[in-house]
């Protein structure tokens, strides 16, 4: 084996939906990265969360809303370099089984490993290993999600690897003799929440005690902290990096067609990426570089002072001693960013999505 730092750059939910269908054929398959591209130049190993399937199939849960991929989003990934996607998310089985299988089949043939999914729960749970410069690398992924409608691999039935904590932590431990870096992906937390969940950390700790040397978490669409666990650095959420607002339809309990537009809180735009050196005997370096995603769908690099104050205050919230007191008080936040989405509305917003409703207006960017 090579002596030298494996460097990974890491960022969490890319969701080419929305406008991507318009901007990735307007702007070029490299657009939404072209200003962090140069910055990753030396990355050994490129990794992020696919948050929607690209596929044609038709959406299997009316009342869901769900996120359509461009049809250039593989390609797009291509041309970013990334080297393996994480599908073990709630968005996956958004078009059922065939949209999953579908989805796999475009990244798997533009010859970009994906790991979190698969025909049964065996399969979902298997990791992927890659070859870096004599390291061998092995990558898990792993979705801790309520959903209502089907989304997670069974015995004999199609869907996205489930965190079951003592058969995943099993599958840790199966793992680590076979590769010298362990990553594992948690789709986890509560959205819009920036802190973890005391059961998160509880759940990360056990994971360092097994020997992952890194957990890459995403689902609350907002970042949250990073620390260190003994030897293992712990990314409970690199929020989204590329995501879009948009127009979608849908159907509730009652059996009424409703239209409505998913908006991108602002808390959402603030993203990065994070980069890890690992070498062997050493304990692991590691560095959050902080970004936003703009109103045009492209990612740019944003190193303002406030951004680094705003963050080490974030990163002091994970460390008081009475945490479940501090993370109550967070979900009382996470209720008033929801509630202040839906309230406050603005006239235009309003009036457009009763025009998309009566088909008056024709938005390329809805999902159906």
């Amino acid at each position: 084996m090579i002596n030298n730092a494996l460097k990974i750059v890491a960022v969490g939910d890319l969701a080419f939906n929305g406008a991507y269908h318009r901007v990735l054929s307007r702007q070029g398959l490299d657009y939404p990265f072209r200003d962090v591209l140069p910055l990753w130049g030396d990355a050994d190993l490129r990794l992020g969360n696919l948050e929607s399937p690209p596929t044609t199939q038709p959406r299997v849960a009316p009342s869901k809303f769900t996120l359509r991929a461009s049809k250039l989003a593989v390609e797009s990934v291509q041309v970013a370099g990334f080297d393996c996607l994480c599908v073990a998310n709630n968005h996956m089985m958004d078009f059922g089984p065939a949209g999953l299988f579908e989805a796999c089949s475009q990244v798997a043939n533009a010859g970009i490993p994906i790991v979190g999914a698969g025909k049964n729960k065996e399969e979902a749970c298997t990791p992927v290993i890659l070859n870096i410069r004599g390291m061998r690398v092995g990558i898990l992924a792993f979705c801790d999600v309520v959903q209502i409608s089907p989304l997670y691999a069974g015995q004999d039935t199609v869907g996205v690897a489930q965190w079951e904590a003592d058969l995943c932590l099993r599958r840790v431990e199966e793992l680590r003799p076979q590769v010298e870096w362990l990553i594992v992906n948690m789709h986890w937390g509560v959205e819009m929440a920036q802190l973890p969940s005391p059961k998160q950390r509880e759940w990360a700790r056990a994971l360092a005690d097994v020997g992952v040397d890194l957990i890459l978490g995403h689902h609350p669409h907002v970042l949250q902290p990073i620390e260190m666990i003994g030897g293992t650095v712990v990314a409970y959420s690199l929020g989204n990096f590329l995501f879009s607002s948009a127009f979608w339809r849908g159907r509730n309990e009652e059996g009424q067609d409703f239209s409505s537009k998913f908006s991108l809180h602002p808390l959402t735009r603030k993203t990065g990426w994070l980069e890890v050196n690992l070498r062997q005997g050493e304990l692991p370096e590691y560095r959050f570089q902080h970004a936003l995603l703009l109103r045009n769908h492209s990612v740019v690099p944003k190193n303002f002072p406030q951004v680094a104050e705003d963050w080490q205050e974030l990163t002091r919230r994970i460390d008081p001693s009475n945490y479940v007191a501090e993370f109550k008080k967070e979900m009382k936040r996470t209720e008033e960013r929801g509630a202040l989405g839906k309230k406050h509305r603005t006239l235009t917003q309003r009036v457009e999505e009763k025009l998309f409703h009566w088909g008056l207006l024709h938005w390329a960017n809805h999902e159906n």
